[in-house]
């Protein structure tokens, strides 16, 4: 019996009609029980349908409390994927796409297992996958902003490396002290008139999101150097995705942003 039926469209989806970037994620909460199938090969189990397109990469990870888990995901054409918990409470898994149509997840564990368990299901069109080498002020926002929907499963420090240099507003950037941080990346900017472009996300940032709650802080003294910050949050969620950017004025002037969710 499939329990649900997940059927994701990423370019129809509200989100991205505000976004150049499509990255979107899901979570199911679930809990096996003596009342779910048993398969005398493999163990107790729960099956899902996802739709997935061709080109997408989708990254699936579980974790579970009282029992270790095992996936297994299944193409229209019956291609099998397996991944097994490598720590026994936890699987994270991450695969290209390379059929369209729905695909069959199974989670499963032993057959006298009982528990609770989460399965985070994430997807990125081709696309968002690679940071591009030009971008307008508006692209740069919207690739982190996208990302943080899924909390950054598809960057990487090799993508998104210290001194990465890239094409931003007709000029040189890169960036500078990257850090992957739970649910959130930190960094700085290296870009020639960082109050300008500070400026101009001032005003950029709530004319790009209307729904969410900005808000510009006053210049405050910290330690050695002036700081000034501008927010974003996302308006009625559970856990709102933000943007603080802060101007960083002392011996030097610095621009650090950080994209993620609260």
């Amino acid at each position: 019996m499939i329990k649900y039926l997940l059927v994701l469209i990423l370019l129809t989806s509200q989100f991205f009609a505000q976004t150049s970037f499509n990255v979107e994620s899901f979570e199911i909460k679930e809990e096996f029980t003596e009342s779910d199938p048993i398969d005398e090969s493999l163990g107790k189990f729960q099956n899902f349908e996802i739709h997935l397109n061709k080109g997408d990469k989708v990254a699936i990870d579980i974790s579970a409390q009282n029992f270790v888990p095992l996936l297994i995901l299944i193409s229209p054409k019956n291609h099998k994927y397996v991944e097994s918990s490598k720590n026994g409470k936890t699987i994270s898994f991450q695969e290209n796409i390379d059929e369209t149509g729905n695909w069959s997840l199974f989670i499963v564990t032993g057959k006298d297992d009982l528990g609770k368990y989460n399965c985070k299901i994430s997807f990125s069109d081709n696309k968002s996958l690679t940071f591009p080498e030009k971008l307008t002020l508006q692209e740069f926002i919207d690739f982190f902003i996208a990302h943080s929907q899924a909390d950054f499963v598809f960057l990487s420090e090799k993508l998104i490396h210290q001194g990465k240099e890239f094409s931003l507003i007709s000029e040189n950037s890169s960036f500078e002290k990257v850090e992957f941080l739970g649910k959130s990346i930190v960094f700085k900017l290296s870009i020639s008139d960082k109050k300008s472009v500070f400026e101009k996300l001032s005003k950029l940032l709530p004319e790009q999101f209307p729904d969410w709650r900005f808000t510009k802080g006053k210049k405050m003294k910290k330690e050695n150097d002036f700081v000034t910050s501008i927010a974003l949050i996302e308006n009625d969620k559970q856990n709102p995705r933000f943007v603080t950017i802060k101007l960083i004025e002392g011996k030097s002037t610095n621009l650090q942003f950080e994209f993620g969710k609260k």
